[in-house]
Order: C-alpha cells, then structure tokens, then sequence
C-alpha cells in the first residue's frame, strides 16, 4: 500500500466536525454508473474507507490513528483519509467530490483532484493536501455523501486535462446513493432533568444518555450512581434513559453520576462521562405552634421544651430542628405576693434559620403546705453523770421536709420536759414545726422522748479470803471478819448498800467449808448491778495427835522370812484431832541390812494426817530382825583307800568324798570344812583317819560336828626273786 499526500488544485476548506468517541472504520461496497460521456466502461478504482485520522505524522508519508475516545468539548485535529483500490494497470490523475454532513445536516461540499500517474494497487489519499489540519470539537457525527469519484484511461484523458466531456474525467463513477460514515471518536453525553412528582419527598430525574456520538452503534448503557461514594440501591442501572426517583435512594444531597457507554466496535470501545447533580427536597418546610396557657398551683417555674416536638407540630423537609426558649415577665412563685406571670417564647430553627415562633402564658402560684414527718418516739438513756443528750443527731431530725415550691426547708420544735418514775429519768415532749417560703405552714407534730436510766450502780466484792476453825473446829465468817462492800456508787441513785446471801458447801475435808458469798446492788430504778461473788474459803488447820509403838525385836523364820506386821511390833492406839474422826496413823519402813545375811534394822517411821491434810510430827519405831537358826549338812560316809606302791595313799575329797548339801535359812555359799585325826592302822602302811567335818553360817550359827573315818590298807604283795 502506498502513501500518498496530494496537493489539492481546488480551493481548501477548513471543516469543523464535533466527534465523541474514535472507531474504527468499516469498509462498504458500491456499485457504479457509467457517466454519459464516459468513453470506457472501467470500474476498476474504488472506495474502500473513509476515516479520520489525527495530525501526528506517522514517518511513512501517513499520520497516525486518532484516539479512541474523546471527552465532549475537546478541541480535535486531524486528516480525512480516503483509501482507494486500483485494479488496472495504468490510470492518469484522481478526482474526487463529495458533500460533507454534519449530524445528518449538509454541512459543505469537499474536492480533491491530483495528476499522478496510478498503477494498480491500493492507495491512501490524505485530505485536505496544503494548509492546516481539519480542527473540530469532539461530539459531532460526520457523513460523507454523493461522492463522485473519476480517473483518466491514458495520458491525454488525465483528469487535469481540461474539456473533455464537460471538463470530467473520461472515467468516473457517480452515485448519489452511496454514502461514507466516516467514524469519529466515542464521546459519551447526558442529560440530567429533575422534577418534584406530588408526594415526592426528594426530586425524580430523568437521565437521558440518547446524546452519545461516534464509533459504532449500537451502544449499550450502564448508569453507576453513589452518593458519599456509596453506591445507591440497585446501582448500576441499564439503559439510554433512567428516571430515578430519589426519596427511597438516599432523598435530597449530592450524587455522582457516571455513564459508561460500550459500543459495537471490534473490539468495544468504553468510555465514560461523570456529572455531579444535587438532588434537592420536593418538600414545604411548616411549623404550627401546640401550646395552651399554663396555670398551676405549684412552687416552681416548669423547664422549658427542649424538644421541637414538644413545642410544634413541623415538616423541616430534611432540615434538622432545634428551639430556643426566652422567659420575660414576672418569675418569682414567693415573695411577691402575686405568685409568678410571664410569657415563655419559643423560636424554631431549620439549619440553624429562625423558621417560626410559639408564646406561652405560664402563671404559677404557690398554696400547698409542706409536708414532713416528724421522728419515730424513743427512748435515750442517761450517761454515767446522770445527763442525757436529746440533741437531733441522738433522737432522730427531720429529714424528708419537702415542698412543692422552697427548697431547703428545715423542720423546727420545741421541748417540754417532765420527771419520770426515779431518778435520773424524764418525759420530753417535742413538737416539730415547718412554714415553707411561701407562708404556708405545716400542721404540727409531736415526738416523745422517754429519758430512762439504764445505768446499773457499781460496787466492789471484798476479796476472797480464807478463815481457819478453832479447836473445837467452829469458824466466824461475819463482815468483820471475811471484809463488807463500801464503795456502793450510781449515776443517779443515792444512799444504796449492797446485800449479799450465802451459800455454804463442804470443803475437801472435815472442818473445812467453801462459802460462795453473792454480793448485789440494785438502784432506785431498778438498775441491778452484776452479781459479784466473794468466796469464803473455812479451813482446819490444826494437826492430829499420836504415840509411836515402842523399839523392839524380831527373828528370821525358816525360810529367812520375818513379820513385822503391828500385830507382832506393836500399833499406834491414841489418834486425836479436832476436826477429823476415825483417823489411822500410817507407816513406812526403810530397810537396812543387818551385820549378816537374813539380820535387818527396819526403821518404821509414824505419820499421822487428818482429813484436812494436816500433818502430825512423824515418829520413828526401830525393828531389828536377827538370824538364830543354824546352818545343816552330811558328811560323807566312812570309807577305805589303799596305799599306793610307795606306801603312800590320796584322802582328797576327790577321792574320798565332800560335804554337798551345806544348807542355811539365810547364808548362802556356805563350804563345810574339816580336820584329820591320823593313827596308825594294825600293820605298817595302814592308817585310820578320822576326819571331823564342821559348817558356820554367816551369823555365827554353827551346826553341830560331824565325823568321817577313812581307812587307809596296805593291798600290794611284796616281791622277791627266788
């Protein structure tokens, strides 16, 4: 394809087209009509595109592209470029004429002639050839329509040649039927009318998008709305026309409303328009004021309303409400003898404008007493210096005074006082009063103060004490003796002596008493002191009396035993005491042991306590037990022994025999010993040994003697040698 930029030899117009939105051209076929005096019937250069371009040079002899999209008002430069297709070999000089619409209206018409030589091929042709670019304002349609186009067969037939057939080329086509669109960039425009339908409480619009121009219908619409940048309830919407009725879609304000038009380009081309619209209220702001004259018997002025509602019945058609009030006039309840009456003024506001005001009559008078309640009767007690303290923070103070009107009331009485039953107690009789502000004067009331004592007297118990029986075992236990109360006192009460009783139990011991002494002390109101308790201990504390039986002594038995029992030694006989009766001395014994086995010294020692733990001087008895049995045993029985081969003989115990059954009734260990008598036997180396045997046991007791006799014989043989 070819590039070509040719001079235009007719005068240039400068056409101003207004274009939305570049899209691509389509290529449309036509067909041709022979022109009278054409002297051919070659068909064979054609129109394939009309299309606007934009000035910007392509560096090929062409210019580039417009964009796509245009916004509505820009100011747009460019080329209209016609593309040809050429079949045969040769032709001479183009011509081409045309009318221009604009928006469907005949605009002006567009001649183009150029005197090169043409081979077959396609051609691009750029209009118009010298001057300026077209220059236009984006949102106007362009059309091209009874296009005339012609071309010359040889050399001397070119276009430039003039007078050939009515100056024309001698080949051409004309038909006023074909027409060229030529496709101007996508420019996206709306409408936007709003209206307050009855009962509408914000406006309805109607958008119309219908004003969308350029590239390739048909379009297809969607409407995005938001408000705060929140889109609104059903957003986005559909269509070239949308009527939006805005009281359920966010009522009166500010909306952003964008329409996104796609059209039947391929591939689409999109482009958007945003306007921002206000959507104002259909309503009529009213205001009717509900408030009566106020006449009340009361103590104070009543709040104002801060509340519209309160006040007026209104319609701020979204506007927000607020009120003032304004009080002038007399607005003293006390003091002034008329009660309070002035006028309050209210003023609506819409937005913070005043709108309406509302005046109201208020006269409020104060009749009603205050009321009160006086303190519950009590009873108060006096102190231990027989004063009382009736002040109201110990019987109670008025604490619910109240009033319709004043405030701050303080209740007042008046004391009467009278004696009671005794001492120290009294009647008051308080009556409470109360006036409010206003004058008006509470009915009287009477509270009763019973001052009692309830002070018990004190006094102090003499100490425990204790008190012996005498020797016929009788005591003293009056106040003289075991101490009285002297220190009786009471807050109230004079004169008082404290009393006792006695109760008297048996001690531990004859003669011996525990007497519980309950002191009391009442006072003249009957206050009783707690019970204080002396205790009086009565003890015997003289020692019984008694003789020790006398020294004695006493012998071992048989089997070493002794009694010492006071059958055989002797027992005391002559117990006494003062107090006590049936009293036995008592024993114990410390045994010692005497010179020898089975003798003792038993130290017996008396002592006598009588039931009262008194203890009589001890007394000593010395019994000595002695041994005088004497010791037994056998002596061995006679026996005989024989000399031994030197004559000599062996009359050890061993051989002969021992004492081994030495027995005593208190020694033990005891070895019987013995002495020989020798006298010579009836021949030599015989013998008669009488051994005397004798046994002492450890006390001296000796047995009587005992006699062995051992005969001592010769048995061997002599020997001789023959």
């Amino acid at each position: 394809m070819e590039n070509f930029t040719f001079l235009q030899t007719t005068p240039n117009r400068k056409q101003n087209f207004f274009l939305f939105f570049v899209l691509l051209c389509t290529t449309i076929a036509f067909s041709q009509n022979p022109y009278n005096c054409n002297n051919c019937s070659s068909n064979d250069i054609s129109i394939q595109k009309v299309e606007l371009v934009s000035a910007t040079s392509d560096g090929n002899g062409g210019y580039l592209p417009l964009p796509s999209t245009c916004n509505s008002g820009d100011i747009m430069n460019g080329y209209l470029k016609v593309t040809l297709d050429q079949n045969a070999t040769t032709r001479y000089g183009i011509q081409i004429s045309a009318d221009i619409y604009v928006n469907g209206v005949y605009n002006s018409p567009i001649n183009f002639e150029t005197c090169n030589t043409f081979n077959s091929g396609t051609y691009n042709l750029y209009i118009p050839l010298v001057g300026s670019p077209i220059s236009w304002t984006c949102g106007t349609s362009l059309s091209l329509r009874n296009i005339f186009i012609g071309w010359g067969n040889s050399a001397g037939n070119n276009v430039c040649n003039l007078g050939n057939c009515d100056v024309g080329p001698h080949c051409f086509k004309y038909n006023i039927d074909t027409n060229f669109v030529v496709i101007t960039p996508l420019s996206v425009n709306f409408t936007a009318v709003g209206s307050c339908p009855p009962n509408n409480f914000a406006q309805t619009y109607v958008f119309n998008g219908s004003t969308t121009s350029g590239g390739v219908t048909p379009y297809s619409y969607s409407w995005i709305i938001t408000k705060n940048g929140n889109p609104i309830p059903g957003s986005p919407f559909s269509g070239s026309l949308l009527t939006l009725d805005f009281s359920n879609l966010g009522g009166a304000g500010s909306y952003s409303v964008t329409l996104q038009v796609t059209d039947s380009n391929s591939p689409p081309t999109v482009s958007t328009n945003t306007q921002v619209i206000n959507v104002g209220s259909c309503c009529v702001p009213s205001a009717t004021c509900n408030l009566s004259p106020i006449v009340a018997n009361s103590c104070s002025i009543p709040p104002a309303f801060t509340n519209p509602l309160d006040v007026f019945t209104f319609e701020s058609c979204g506007k927000i409400a607020t009120i003032t009030s304004s009080d002038s006039g007399d607005l003293i309840v006390c003091g002034d003898g008329n009660g309070a009456d002035f006028n309050r003024t209210y003023t609506l506001y819409y937005d913070g404008v005043p709108f309406q005001t509302c005046v109201q009559n208020i006269k409020i008078n104060d009749n009603t007493p205050p009321t009160f309640t006086a303190p519950a009767n009590t009873t108060i007690y006096a102190d231990a210096q027989c004063n009382y303290d009736a002040s109201v923070q110990v019987v109670g103070d008025v604490t619910d005074e109240a009033d319709n009107c004043s405030t701050g009331l303080q209740a007042t009485y008046t004391d009467s006082v009278a004696d009671g039953a005794c001492q120290g107690s009294h009647i008051i009789t308080r009556t409470w009063a109360l006036v409010d502000n206003c004058g008006n004067q509470a009915a009287t009331q009477t509270q009763t103060i019973t001052v009692l004592d309830n002070i018990a007297p004190t006094f102090t118990a003499p100490a425990n004490t204790t008190i012996y029986a005498d020797a016929q075992c009788n005591y003293d236990a009056s106040v003289q003796v075991v101490g009285d109360v002297t220190d009786e006192a009471d807050n109230c009460s004079t004169g008082l002596q404290a009393t006792y009783t006695d109760s008297v139990a048996d001690g531990a011991c004859q003669g011996s008493h525990i007497i519980t002494r309950t002191w009391s002390l009442v006072d003249n109101c009957g206050n009783q002191a707690a019970t204080q308790t002396q205790t009086i201990t009565v003890l015997d504390n003289i020692a019984p009396t008694f003789t020790a039986p006398a020294n004695t002594t006493i012998y071992a038995d048989a089997q070493c035993n002794y009694d010492a029992s006071v059958q055989v030694v002797g027992d005391v006989t002559d117990e006494a005491d003062n107090c006590s009766t049936g009293l036995q001395a008592t024993y114990t014994d410390s045994v010692a042991d005497g010179a020898c086995q089975g003798s003792h010294i038993i130290t017996r020692t008396w002592a006598l306590v009588d039931n009262c733990g008194n203890q009589a001087a001890t007394q000593t008895q010395t019994i000595t037990v002695l041994d005088n049995i004497a010791p037994t045993f056998t002596a061995p029985a006679n026996t005989t022994i024989y000399a031994d081969a030197q004559c000599n003989y062996d009359a050890s115990v061993q051989v002969v025999g021992d004492v081994t059954d030495e027995a005593d009734n208190c020694s033990t260990g005891l070895q019987a010993t013995y002495t020989d008598s020798v006298a010579d036997g009836a021949c030599q180396g015989s013998h008669i040994i009488t051994r005397t045997w004798s046994l002492v046991d450890n006390c001296g007791n000796q047995a009587a003697t005992q006699t062995q006799t051992i005969t001592v014989l010769d048995n061997i043989a002599p020997t001789f040698t023959a």
